[in-house]
């Protein structure tokens, strides 16, 4: 079954490596435009491209909107930066972002292939910019740019350019911008050779500015004649549901050649409930149809009008006999027109994963797509024999027709066991979440997948071992609000290894802050290569102590200490549930609540302060208990007990804020604390506090001498190289009682609960 996407959604987009230099001079001609204010000015939704059949030119004629064509790649001439799509929250949603970091260069999409012939045709280029940061140099000139046979700044400069003014721009004002086919062609553009449109400040003057561009699309008259009549922007394709749980009347499954009976059974996963169940037990085709001959009515056949997609779960693993070529295959007319596309990738096993195809693909491998009767999803003839598949949630873009001219009504569908699914990942990150690096200071990018499936994806590159990545809302790891999740149902994605970094072990961890978690591995590991879909149910995620009414990160990684140089992508991550729009309630920990002033130090006798155990499985609290041996050294009454777990994390630990804040410095920076620990092992202390991007910290570690009795350990922070770079106000002492890290960052394996008590932390100057 189907789930309704209620928080995020963008539609695929793509986005590809740049090319070529294009340089510019200085513009004449100036634009009639329009200013568009948003929020609260007027809006407007721009129209297709009009009247055009010409299905090779057609699919070069959209530039930009919510993502590129793959024929166009967003371009910054310098190198120095990355065009990257960003999320304009009204009509606009996925708009490409272009950054003036060096100011000598321009910007916009270049060709990736063969230039566009629009020779015989009329219309014009439309598109919608918005300057979101002026240039340092204020109110400057800003042009449009097209460029033909490969503009005059390459090879022997045979091309052509021509270059239009704009009207001055209004900060945080979209602008629409209309230049006419013919007079481009007046300014010397050769129209059978387009290779570039570029959107600039003027060259040299514009460093500092930040601009976003959307609606980027050639838009042509019928048949080559201009003053048509203005067009009306189609209406969405109506969507139907062909198969989520059962099969519209008068359709039946079919298996061609191979005499088996496939059935609706229920799939064994909450989130998808009944499924087609498929078996190849000889050369044959496998799918669903209409046709009287086969056992179908015939009266309700399917005009497409956008895409089709589905899942498939492969049940199976056939080892060296599986098939690596899978095909989706639709009739219409009885067999008369069809067309047989290849899946990008073969299912993987175990894992649902989804597919989409687009009209367009269909119309030109030669369907007759108002007149669908079979659609068949298989491996390749004469392969895969024994697979065990099941596929659920066809779903088309069109409508069942029954030759009435009325559309028939739909047979009713079983209700979702789960209605909403928040969208983390779809082609980009969602506005109130961040891809994530938590220890390696690697940044996630989004990039076209190469699938066109997929679209774009998230690629994540770990750069050392002790490091983990995925998601985050969390405003001290740079998230612009605390905006948490309410998971009520299964959380689901999409992963493509490229690279795994030599890593046997993959995790699936999700928090609901530092002290509360579930990781879990992945039930199979990813394939390099391919695309997999993971899918974890309520009772996995509750297996931990997860605060399932609060998770706000969502990681996908190697296991910790291994991985260094694994690359891989994430897509269309959902989180079944609700957002949270509060700020996040922390699971109250025992103590006082009081402070203590650095002079004071921790003795836990008059004051307790509040204490937060994080990575340590349970996160049992930390308890204030008797002195086990007042006879030493430590002659006080209550101490802090804490147990590190077998099961917990290699650095568990306890935090505390109830120092008043303070500057670090050398009269300060000296901390001593009594420990009394079960074994010898590493002890850390922490000091912390907020830096505006996330949290900035440094740590000391010493090993206890003894066991089984009071020792005081010195931590000189002093020494630290980083000591001089500490924030004015430190809010935050962590202590980590069996830091089970190595030199290098690797984990160790803790063999046993290691308990340690502690007191009388101190804040002593530098001697």
């Amino acid at each position: 079954m189907s789930f309704k996407k209620t928080q995020f959604k963008l539609a695929n987009t793509v986005l590809i490596g740049a090319i070529a230099l294009a340089l510019g001079g200085c513009g004449e001609d100036s634009l009639t435009s329009t200013n568009n204010t948003s929020p609260g000015g007027g809006t407007f939704n721009p129209a297709p491209p009009s009247g055009d059949n010409d299905s090779q030119i057609t699919s070069n004629l959209i530039v930009f909107t919510d993502g590129a064509n793959s024929e166009w790649s967003a371009w910054d001439s310098s190198g120095v930066t990355t065009p990257a799509i960003q999320v304009e929250t009204d009509q606009y949603g996925a708009v490409m972002e272009f950054v003036v970091d060096a100011p000598e260069s321009v910007f916009g999409f270049v060709r990736s292939s063969s230039a566009l012939d629009l020779s015989t045709r009329t219309g014009k280029l439309v598109l919608d910019v918005k300057v979101t940061d002026m240039p340092e140099n204020g109110d400057i000139p800003w042009f449009v740019k097209l460029e033909s046979n490969g503009g005059l700044y390459t090879g022997d400069n045979i091309g052509e350019e021509v270059e239009f003014s704009l009207d001055s721009p209004v900060l945080n004002q979209w602008q629409r911008v209309e230049i006419d086919l013919p007079d481009m062609e007046s300014k010397g553009l050769d129209l059978s050779a387009i290779d570039n449109v570029l959107i600039f400040p003027e060259w040299g003057q514009g460093a500092g500015a930040v601009f976003r561009v959307d609606n980027v699309q050639f838009m042509l008259d019928s048949n080559g004649q201009e003053d048509e009549a203005p067009v009306t922007p189609e209406e969405p394709a109506p969507s139907s549901a062909l198969f989520t749980s059962t099969l519209p009347s008068g359709w039946v499954t079919w298996d061609c050649c191979g005499e088996t009976n496939p059935a609706v059974v229920d799939s064994g996963d909450e989130a998808y409930g009944s499924a087609l169940e498929f078996i190849v037990v000889s050369p044959t085709v496998l799918g669903i149809t209409n046709r009287v001959d086969i056992g179908g009515t015939g009266s309700e056949n399917l005009n497409l009008s956008g895409k089709i997609s589905f899942d498939i779960k492969l049940l199976n693993d056939l080892g060296k006999g599986a098939a690596t070529n899978w095909l989706l295959k639709i009739e219409s007319g009885f067999e008369e027109q069809f067309a047989e596309l290849p899946l990008p990738s073969a299912p993987p096993v175990g894992t649902w994963q989804r597919y989409t195809f687009e009209v367009a693909d269909l119309i030109a491998a030669g369907l007759d797509v108002t007149s669908i009767d079979t659609i068949l999803i298989f491996p390749e003839w004469g392969t895969g024999l024994g697979s065990h598949y099941l596929v659920d949630n066809v779903m088309v873009e069109g409508v069942l027709e029954d030759g009435s001219g009325e559309t028939p009504e739909e047979p009713p569908v079983e209700p979702p066991v789960e209605e909403d699914a928040i969208v983390v990942v779809d082609d980009a990150v969602n506005l109130n979440w961040i891809a994530w690096d938590c220890c390696g200071g690697s940044t996630a990018e989004v990039i076209d997948s190469g699938d066109v499936a997929y679209g774009n994806a998230v690629k994540f590159v770990k750069n050392i071992d002790a490091t983990v990545l995925g998601f985050s809302s969390r405003e001290d790891h740079g998230a612009s609000e605390a905006n948490s999740l309410s998971i009520e149902g299964a959380i689901s994605f999409d992963m493509k290894l490229i690279n795994d970094g030599g890593s046997s072990d993959w995790k699936v961890k999700v928090e609901s802050g530092p002290e509360n978690f579930v990781e879990l591995s992945l039930p199979s590991l990813p394939a390099q290569g391919e695309w997999q879909n993971y899918s974890f149910d309520l009772e996995a995620l509750s297996s931990g102590s997860l605060d399932l009414s609060a998770s706000n990160v969502i990681m996908v990684f190697p296991a910790w200490g291994t991985g260094a140089g694994a690359e891989y992508l994430i897509d269309n991550l959902e989180v079944v549930g609700s957002v949270n729009d509060s700020e996040i309630v922390e699971p109250e920990q025992p103590g006082g609540g009081d402070t203590v002033l650095v002079s004071e130090g921790i003795d836990f006798e008059s004051k307790s302060l509040t204490w937060e155990v994080f990575e340590n499985a349970d996160n049992a609290a930390l308890e204030f208990v008797a002195n086990p041996d007042d006879s030493g050294i430590n002659g006080s009454s209550t101490a802090a007990k804490i147990v590190a777990k077998i099961a917990g994390a290699p650095w568990a630990g306890t935090k505390t804020e109830g120092v008043t804040p303070f500057t670090l410095d050398s009269s300060n920076g000296v901390i001593k604390v009594m420990v009394y620990k079960s074994i010898i092992s590493s002890v850390v202390v922490k000091v912390e506090a907020p830096d505006g991007e996330g949290i900035w910290g440094i740590e000391e570690r010493v090993q206890n001498t003894k066991v089984n009795e009071w020792e005081e350990l010195t931590f000189d922070f002093t020494q630290n190289p980083a000591f001089n770079a500490a924030p004015s106000q430190i809010t935050g002492v962590v202590i980590f009682p069996d830091f089970n890290v190595d030199g290098g960052g690797t984990p160790l394996n803790r063999v046993q609960d290691v308990t340690m008590y502690f007191d009388n932390v101190t804040f002593n100057s530098a001697q």
